[in-house]
């Protein structure tokens, strides 16, 4: 996320977890790990910031709707599997 069409949001990093209900109803976790948690107050603020000034706003969606449709499509993603796959193929027949 790029300042130039996103508006980032300050974060930390803490433990999350990820809760499921599982068949006899009960909540249990299904997954722990570290994820981004965003400054409430700062995301009010970017809030504001939109507000107060949509017209720019618009611009940097559009900018970033015009990065993410050139650079996160299927064959691109199909292009760094097949590098990332031969990477490591190459790595475990080196072992």
């Amino acid at each position: 996320m790029k300042p130039k069409w996103s508006y980032p949001a300050r974060y930390k990093l803490g433990a999350q977890k990820s809760l499921i209900q599982n068949e006899e109803g009960e909540t249990e976790v299904d997954h722990e790990g570290n994820a981004a948690i965003a400054d409430p107050m700062h995301v009010a603020e970017r809030m504001v910031e939109i507000m107060w000034n949509y017209d720019r706003a618009l611009r940097k969606g559009r900018r970033g709707a015009t990065h993410i449709h050139s650079r996160f499509t299927w064959d691109i993603a199909g292009e760094n599997l097949v590098k990332i796959l031969n990477k490591y193929s190459r790595q475990a027949v080196a072992a």
